[in-house]
């Protein structure tokens, strides 16, 4: 037995984690209702939706692709983004002009057994110079076969968030720059300046 447990190739064996088979897809409670938003505002929540794995196990997803539809341009978003809670998964992504579809890939986004997790779809959007246009409606989906797993997928597709629309205002804008020159701080200095900046 010892010999077993110290060479675990002879006698012992390791049971690989068990994969879950379903998982399910829904709006979330917290899903933003119509608004009206500025242009080139940043941040902007969209849409929420859960992700429910079956009890039998975990599930691991790799890739989810949204789908904007409405009548508002794909130009009027610089950038989306998918966030679990507080925790970006990707970097920004854009709209295809022609499909319409921003594709959310290399996630490896585990959902323990059993559990949901609520992911939220943020932009940002478009400056005026760069495209966006008031009066842009927008809203987002996530069709039959948007979501890449092996377990078997189910939900009411599409699943819908409500309407975005490209206000008429222009977000303020903020610049850091830095200013000013710093010494190089020494192990125990206190009080040591570390940083200068300026917000315009």
């Amino acid at each position: 037995l010892e010999a077993a447990i110290a060479n675990p190739m002879f006698g012992a064996s390791v049971n690989p984690p068990i994969v879950g088979t379903g998982l399910t897809v829904a709006l979330a409670t917290g899903n933003p209702g119509d608004q009206s938003v500025p242009i080139a505002s940043t941040g902007v929540t969209l849409m929420q939706f859960n992700l429910t794995a079956g009890n039998d196990g975990a599930v691991t997803i790799s890739q989810i692709n949204v789908k904007q539809a409405g009548l508002g341009d794909a130009n009027d978003f610089a950038y989306l983004y998918l966030y679990d809670g507080a925790t970006r998964l990707t970097n920004g992504r854009t709209i295809n002009s022609t499909t319409r579809v921003t594709q959310f890939t290399s996630l490896a986004l585990s959902i323990p057994a059993g559990t949901t997790k609520t992911l939220s779809l943020v932009g940002d959007v478009a400056t005026a110079a760069n495209g966006a246009t008031e009066g842009g409606m927008h809203y987002f989906a996530l069709e039959s076969g948007a979501i890449t797993t092996s377990a078997v997928v189910s939900g009411s597709f599409p699943v819908y968030s409500k309407t975005t629309t490209i206000g008429s205002v222009t977000a303020g804008t903020i610049t850091i720059n830095k200013t000013g020159t710093l010494a190089n701080p020494v192990v125990g200095e206190v009080d040591a300046k570390i940083g200068q900046f300026k917000l315009t």
